[in-house]
């Protein structure tokens, strides 16, 4: 019986996080781009990021990646209250 290949190592802390900040930076500015010329919603991509990065980096870097486009849509794409 064959034993699975050793998984390589995770990259050191300021990559992993940077894995994060990258995805989530990378499909913000593409969704920016693209959110004014298709009807296709601009946060669909912020799922790909978190998913790449939960994949690559870890679990803490992706609980990051899940909080900075909850942050970023707000500030690109929501409109503001009237309160």
């Amino acid at each position: 019986m064959r034993t699975a290949a050793p998984r390589p190592p995770l990259p050191p802390m300021v990559g992993r996080y940077g894995v994060a900040l990258l995805a989530v930076g990378c499909a913000a500015g593409y969704s920016a781009v693209v959110s004014g010329s298709t009807a296709v919603t601009p946060f669909i991509l912020f799922a790909a990021a978190v998913a790449a990065t939960a994949m690559t980096a870890g679990f803490w870097p992706s609980a990051v990646a899940v909080v900075l486009p909850a942050v970023t849509s707000d500030f690109l794409f929501l409109d503001p209250g009237t309160n």
